[in-house]
């Protein structure tokens, strides 16, 4: 062996006692290097241990604090959708502050799921006692702790004001008048405003109140001041008038009295009223100081001279009837601005033969009572297509509040639109189209919900909510708590037919009565969302007493309300988010493009109003009558020819033609709590080809209608008659069609009312025929065209 070999760099190994030595060494070593491995070992897994505790934590955490709620906020979002119709969508700010609610009520739900608080609810849940479930909540100190919320009082916003208006008069200077003008109505709804109070709607709008303090409220004399100029420029001349006097009421500066002196003169001549123009200018001249500029007083004496003049009335301002008396024109031969103003919300119309029971009806219709379908309204006499069988205000009503465009646009009392909206006097959550609209929204309702409804809308607690909230709203407290006891015991002693009528046999929209009596299919419901629902009272009803002002005595004067008070309108609020929500139905705008193309219109939804008389017709996928909106009111009309002593049918959503059998079905099951056994989801009808012809009833399935009711007893040549008569109607209506494809809208309507009623007689459902010739119905009746 070379000597070199075994040598170390510490040692040398030379005997046996060496070796012992080197083999002691080498195993201790190895044993170090073991105990480092193992502590790097154990060092490595706890670490891994460490995450993967971080990452139980996160996915615990994902769970049931974020997934949960989602959950439960989508479910909650489908539960308490903003319109009752489905072609309507939630709006994705109702949906995200929706989301608000479902965290609270997530952590109670997780409370309420625990015994004895479960089978509590549901016994009351069986025993269809809303009052015991929310008085049990209320007692829960845990539903205190959790649910706690406080009120977001109404504020205006001076500054916000200031700066909108100063936004306003750039455009004003680049004569964007459409701009300006959205400025300007957002200035003077944030500009604070003084109380109003019922004296002053007794008094005249020019008169000016002395004791008030107008230095307060310049802003919001400015802003009426600008926008009338806007709307000068609109050639609005009766609504600048308007809102000169509203200037000069809060506080102008005098100094500054004549700028609008000679406005106002300039839109009194337009509207030919010379000589009260030149009382003005007179007034006007003699009150200016001496230290007016000598080109102010020759402006107005120049004006003055031309109000004896002929040549005014032809100036560049005169006035033009078609500018603001809405007279119907082409609008694509309008300027933008032009079109601003070129559209009036049509009336309702008028029932010329009112049921004298049902007083939202017509004569044709009347209710009755069956087991399985319970209160049915039925038709009194053949009706035929096109025919106005209701026209009803709604009880109460609220718009998308979450929707500014539509909060700024459109009056929360009549629901038209409104260009030169009127504040509320203390938050700007609602607008109004006009003093009288002001005055019967805040006397009847919202001097009571003012408090409150900034609260609702920030959280985003939905339109049911709302809804329910503003009911409550039209009946004060002293009022509900003498009747509530009145109408508990007609809901155990009356039948279901005779709920909701009076004492002298009068089903009468505008009652509570017929409200409160409204079917919510309490029984029918999943427990967790009546949870929801008694845990969105149990809020509502915390805000209601935090607002001091619904529990308000006979006086008006404010009351710590006691545990029955709270009980009775946490009760009643619950009951109403149950049964308002099957009840309550969309409220939209037809939205008519300018070239007036009849099949690129477009509903849009502007809110929901609980409607407790049409509220009475039952679901088809086949309806027989169809609703336009008018304003908030509802209008109905029938689609088809309707036997007498057949019931009258209405769409709570999809047709058959817009979605199949199993959708209708699981959109109905959770909207109304029912499956719809209509005709055509019993047969399962689809939607026919272009290509068939309309084919013949069996004679036992023919209703001649009129006062027999009997069916048609058809030989073979009469039948043959009848086919070839369809088939000729088919080949005319065919014709008519393409008229109005080509946008004829003069179109011969009479076709469509008899292919409705003669085929609607004769022809096996469902046809291709009959189908188009309700959607041209639906267009007339849209366009509030008459058809008969």
């Amino acid at each position: 062996m070379d000597s070199k070999m075994g040598q170390d760099s510490d040692s040398d190994i030379t005997d046996e006692e060496s070796f012992e030595d080197f083999k002691f060494n080498i195993m201790q070593n190895m044993m170090q290097h073991n105990e480092a491995l193992l502590s790097k070992d154990l060092c490595v897994r706890g670490w891994r241990f460490i995450i993967s505790v971080l990452r139980s934590i996160v996915y615990i955490f994902f769970t049931y604090c974020i997934k949960g709620p989602l959950q439960n906020f989508q479910d909650f979002s489908k539960t308490y959708p903003t319109s009752l119709n489905p072609m309507n969508p939630v709006t994705a700010m109702v949906q995200r502050n929706l989301g608000k609610f479902c965290v609270l009520y997530h952590r109670m739900a997780s409370v309420l799921e625990r015994q004895p608080h479960k089978s509590k609810f549901e016994q009351y849940k069986h025993g269809k006692n809303c009052k015991l479930m929310f008085q049990y909540l209320w007692q829960l100190n845990e539903a205190h702790s959790i649910l706690n919320v406080d009120i977001k009082l109404p504020l205006k916003n001076e500054t916000l004001s200031e700066n909108l208006r100063k936004e306003g008069n750039k455009f004003f200077q680049k004569k964007n008048f459409q701009q300006a003008l959205e400025k300007y109505n957002m200035s003077i709804m944030e500009a604070p405003h003084p109380d109003i109070t019922q004296a002053d709607y007794s008094a005249e709008l020019l008169e000016v109140n002395e004791d008030l303090d107008t230095t307060k409220y310049k802003l919001l004399a400015l802003g009426y001041a600008n926008r009338s100029a806007v709307l000068y420029e609109l050639q609005q001349f009766r609504k600048s008038i308007t809102d000169i006097n509203f200037a000069l009421k809060y506080g102008y500066p005098k100094e500054m009295h004549f700028k609008l002196a000679e406005r106002k003169a300039r839109c009194l001549i337009a509207l030919k009223k010379h000589q009260e123009a030149k009382v003005l200018l007179q007034t006007t001249i003699a009150s200016l100081s001496s230290q007016t500029g000598p080109d102010i007083r020759k402006s107005l004496e120049k004006l003055k001279a031309k109000c004896l003049t002929e040549s005014t009335v032809n100036g560049q301002h005169s006035y033009n009837k078609t500018n603001e008396d809405h007279v119907s024109r082409n609008l694509s031969s309008l300027s933008k601005d032009e079109v601003l103003f070129a559209y009036k919300n049509p009336p309702p119309p008028i029932l010329t033969d009112v049921n004298p029971t049902i007083p939202a009806f017509s004569n044709a219709l009347a209710l009755t009572y069956k087991k399985f379908s319970g209160r049915t309204v039925i038709a009194t006499r053949d009706i035929k297509p096109g025919e106005l069988l209701a026209v009803e205000k709604p009880y109460a009503s609220t718009l998308m509040m979450n929707d500014q465009s539509i909060v700024e646009n459109f009056c929360c009392v009549c629901t038209s639109r409104c260009l030169t909206p009127l504040p509320c006097s203390h938050c700007n959550v609602v607008t109004f189209c006009s003093e009288s609209c002001r005055r019967d929204g805040v006397w009847k309702f919202h001097r009571r919900e003012c408090r409150v409804l900034p609260s609702l809308v920030e959280r985003g607690l939905g339109l049911n909510s709302i809804l329910s909230c503003r009911v409550l709203a039209h009946i004060p407290f002293p009022q509900l708590k003498s009747i509530i006891s009145k109408l508990k015991e007609e809901k155990h002693v009356m039948t279901r037919q005779l709920r909701g009528f009076n004492d002298q046999g009068v089903y009468d929209s505008s009652d509570y009565r017929t409200v409160f009596h409204l079917e919510g299919n309490f029984d029918a419901r999943e427990l967790d969302d009546l949870l929801k629902k008694c845990c969105l009272a149990f809020i509502l009803t915390k805000l209601l007493i935090l607002s001091n002002s619904y529990f308000v005595d006979e006086l008006g004067n404010s009351f710590e309300p006691s545990l029955s008070d709270i009980i009775l309108v946490g009760s009643t609020l619950f009951m109403h988010l149950t049964n308002l929500e099957p009840n309550c139905m969309d409220i939209g705008e037809l939205q008519v493009p300018v070239n007036y193309n009849p099949f690129e219109m477009n509903q849009k939804s502007l809110g929901i109003g609980v409607y407790s008389a049409i509220s009475l017709f039952n679901h088809s996928c086949n309806p027989s009558a169809i609703q336009v909106s008018h304003g908030c009111q509802k209008a109905t009309y029938s689609l088809s020819f309707i036997p007498e002593g057949s019931e009258v049918f209405i769409s709570y959503g999809f047709t058959f033609l817009e979605k199949n059998l199993e959708s209708r079905r699981a959109e109905l099951l959770k909207n109304y709590q029912f499956v719809c056994k209509c005709e055509a989801c019993t047969n399962d009808w689809q939607a026919s080809s272009p290509d068939t012809l309309p084919k013949l009833k069996p004679s036992k399935r023919i209703i001649l209608g009129g006062t027999t009711g009997k069916m048609a007893k058809l030989n073979p040549k009469d039948r043959r008659n009848i086919q070839s008569y369809m088939q000729e109607l088919n080949r005319k209506f065919g014709l008519m069609s393409v008229d109005v494809m080509d946008k004829k809208l003069d179109a011969d309507r009479g076709i469509t009312l008899e292919v409705l009623e003669f085929v609607g007689r004769f022809a096996e459902m469902p046809c291709y025929l009959y189908d188009q010739a309700q959607n041209i119905l639906e267009i007339c009746v849209l366009q509030r065209q008459e058809v008969l």
